[in-house]
């Protein structure tokens, strides 16, 4: 049984007692006014005939009652049992967001994990790359490519130390114009090149280097570049110069990841640039 079922007998329980009611004060009035209708009833009659009417009526008032009490107690235990149901609706609700909220993160973490073997199966390769070149004078460049390849930049540079560990000299580089190669020999501790040689330290740039207050004479970011990562070459103590990277297409930027990628490339670089020089030694 529902409300609006219930809520029918209830209409219907006290148009019943109104009719019963009608009908009971139209016979006492009948048997009160007798006279006016052209009949007469005895006094002792009127009396049992209105005291049967008023038991009957009694009786009527306390049925529609009971059976209205019975209706409103069903209605009660619906309604509660509809907030039950509705406040478990809600909970199962929650639950399942909560499931689909766990799911699209296991999805999330799934396909990041993805793309973190993807980039470190493409270190693999790149590093593989590397080590598959012994000589010496291909070796810088193809480490070069090899990491741009990496990290998804478009142009960049290695710069090895002098002998005297003072400057800096561009030995490989792609999308850097020849008379800035030739012109390039920078003292370690100026720009940001020769800070990363002097503390040996990676960095992460986005804009003009000219604005960072670390720097000395910024060399490393020219106006087109937009994002750019230079990271040490170096064994341990034993430096042998630094690898600048750089994006110039707009919208897009280096982060903190590509940053560890290059510099963990740029150990096994200078691993390979070391032992390659000293072959050709």
């Amino acid at each position: 049984m529902d409300l609006t079922k219930i809520e029918k007998q209830r209409s219907g329980l006290q148009q019943y007692l109104i009719v019963v009611m009608m009908i009971l004060l139209g016979l006492i009035m009948v048997v009160a006014h007798g006279e006016l209708v052209g009949f007469s009833v005895p006094i002792a009659a009127a009396k049992y005939a209105i005291s049967a009417l008023a038991i009957v009526c009694l009786i009527a008032c306390l049925y529609v009652l009971s059976r209205d009490r019975r209706l409103r107690r069903t209605a009660s235990n619906l309604v509660r049992e509809l907030v039950a149901k509705e406040r478990a609706v809600h909970e199962l609700g929650n639950k399942l967001n909560e499931g689909r909220h766990a799911l699209e993160e296991e999805r999330t973490r799934a396909a990041d994990l993805d793309v973190r073997l993807k980039e470190l199966a493409a270190l693999y390769r790149a590093i593989s790359k590397v080590n598959s070149e012994t000589r010496y004078h291909l070796m810088c460049e193809t480490a070069l490519r090899a990491v741009l390849e990496l990290v998804g930049g478009d142009r960049g540079s290695i710069m090895l130390l002098d002998e005297r560990k003072e400057y800096l000299r561009i030995v490989s580089s792609l999308g850097v114009r020849g008379d800035v190669i030739s012109a390039t020999r920078q003292k370690v501790g100026n720009g940001v090149a020769g800070w990363v040689a002097q503390y040996g330290q990676p960095i992460l740039l986005h804009g003009d280097a000219a604005a960072d207050q670390r720097f000395s004479d910024p060399t490393a970011l020219t106006t087109q570049v937009r994002s750019a990562v230079c990271v040490p070459l170096d064994l341990g103590e034993n430096s042998i110069g630094v690898m600048s990277l750089g994006h110039t297409k707009k919208h897009r930027e280096f982060t903190e990841y590509h940053m560890r990628l290059a510099t963990i490339f740029g150990q096994h670089a200078s691993m390979a640039i070391l032992y390659s020089r000293t072959r050709q030694l």
